[in-house]
């Protein structure tokens, strides 16, 4: 399916990468579904309505700095 994010333009989403939270999040009581979209080159990702496009939450990849090689203290 297709979905208009704010970030990303409209981009095609499989059922199945779709996040249910039955009784919303904090801030989108009204949304309850939701895709993560990853941000090229940077340890976030998009935390993306799939009803509303101006619905987004940006989220911290907390393993990325181990997966890509470089650990920084």
């Amino acid at each position: 399916m297709n979905i208009d994010t704010k970030y990303h333009g409209t981009v095609a989403v499989k059922e199945e990468d779709i996040i249910c939270f039955p009784h919303g999040l904090p801030g989108f009581a009204d949304e309850k579904r939701f895709v993560l979209l990853p941000l090229a080159d940077t340890p976030f990702v998009i935390l993306q309505s799939v009803e509303t496009p101006e619905s987004v939450k940006t989220l911290w990849r907390t393993f990325f700095r181990f997966t890509t090689g470089v650990v920084n203290h």
